[in-house]
């Protein structure tokens, strides 16, 4: 679970990443416009105008080519981020596709544990019910030996008074 959360933890914060190299991408594509619209100024006429235009020429150019060697040094970051981002992603997809199979396999292991419960469960209500029956069994030929012995021993009894009083009238 920690492994999971971690990964998802990463991948917000590849995302982000993401957004922000958009972001600054964005940001140079606008300056790349305003440094064009600078040079589409009318030069004049003026020789004064003119050499302060070249200057401010040369000083664009400069700048340019400085902010061109930055967008293809940040292209190529973003380049390598996004591959970072790709790489990431495929071991994020390969290590859900490890959980899901322990999770499965952990699942199919619970439900064949539970089965076997149930079943061992099943048989022992089976067996406490049929020891059960026996025990009323048993209780009824208790019952039924006992009456029995108890007729013997009142018919012994009547036996035994009607040969004392047999005895008895004999004297």
């Amino acid at each position: 679970m920690i492994g999971v959360l971690h990964l998802k933890e990463m991948s917000f914060q590849i995302e982000q990443f993401f957004q922000f190299l958009h972001q600054l991408n964005l940001y140079f594509k606008k300056q790349n416009r305003q440094i064009n619209n600078n040079f589409s100024l009318k030069i004049s006429l003026d020789k004064t105008q003119e050499i302060d235009e070249n200057v401010q020429e040369v000083q664009d150019d400069t700048k340019v080519k400085n902010l061109q060697n930055q967008k293809q040094e940040l292209e190529k970051k973003i380049s390598d981020d996004e591959e970072f981002i790709q790489q990431q992603r495929q071991k994020l997809e390969e290590l859900q596709q490890e959980y899901e199979i322990t999770i499965t396999e952990k699942i199919s292991y619970a439900s064949n544990e539970v089965e076997t419960w149930i079943k061992k469960y099943s048989n022992l209500e089976k067996n406490y019910n049929d020891s059960q029956q026996k025990i009323q069994n048993l209780k009824k030929q208790l019952a039924q030996v006992e009456a029995a012995d108890k007729a013997i021993q009142d018919q012994k009894r009547m036996e035994t008074k009607q040969e004392v009083r047999k005895s008895s009238k004999m004297y």
